[in-house]
């Protein structure tokens, strides 16, 4: 069965202030735990915030960042990589084969 992903802005006006700041940060798998909380703990001594923090299917966090650390995460040699985050949903319609 097919799905679809959707979300639920609907401009591109919308999604730009949809995400702004809000970001996954994925680590590599290899990346041992302590540097993932280190990394955490920079992010809130610069004003930032953790959300929800990744440990099954990823290594990493939620986080809303500041533009000057979001450019310093897309540098660190353990970030696997970083993302837009916000709110999706999905559905599923069957195709009646």
């Amino acid at each position: 069965m097919p799905f679809l992903w959707t979300a639920s802005a609907t401009t591109a006006t919308d999604w730009l202030g949809w995400f702004e700041g809000k970001y996954v940060v994925a680590f590599k798998a290899d990346t041992p735990q302590d540097v993932i909380d280190k990394a955490a703990k920079d992010i809130e001594a610069q004003g930032g915030k953790i959300g929800h923090k990744y440990d099954t299917v990823m290594k990493g966090f939620a986080a809303t960042l500041p533009d000057n650390l979001l450019t310093t995460f897309k540098a660190h040699d353990k970030v696997d990589y970083i993302e837009a985050d916000g709110e999706v949903s999905a559905y599923a319609k069957t195709l009646g084969i």
